[in-house]
């Protein structure tokens, strides 16, 4: 069952945040799932638990995915730096950059700025 109505809109009306606005708080200011939890008035592992019950994916797989997916966007549109993309991603390293970039797209990022210079 589903108490509270737990999803990312339920989250954004406690908050006044939109749901858009979620991925970019936590890239913006580099949070983590707990402080994630706390900006929704949630206790971390009650919100850990609902998160993955209702997005089928945990919470912090999630925000690793929007990190990649939002590097990626840097990468395609700006010519920064690989540490800097990893930087402005919210990574701890340039190298857990990489790491996490090749486990999604199965592609280093440098390689990936290759080939879409090819086209």
């Amino acid at each position: 069952s589903n108490p509270e109505g737990l999803r990312l809109e339920h989250f954004s009306n406690k908050s006044g945040l939109g749901k858009d606005n979620i991925v970019a708080i936590e890239l913006k200011v580099n949070l983590n799932a707990k402080v994630l939890a706390r900006t929704f008035n949630y206790n971390y592992d009650y919100f850990r638990k609902e998160f993955k019950k209702y997005f089928n994916v945990p919470i912090n797989d999630f925000i690793l995915t929007e990190q990649v997916n939002y590097a990626t966007k840097l990468i395609s549109t700006t010519s920064l730096s690989i540490a800097e993309v990893a930087k402005q991603s919210g990574f701890s390293s340039t190298s857990h950059f990489i790491n996490c970039f090749k486990k999604q797209y199965n592609i280093t990022p440098k390689k990936w700025i290759v080939r879409d210079v090819k086209g």
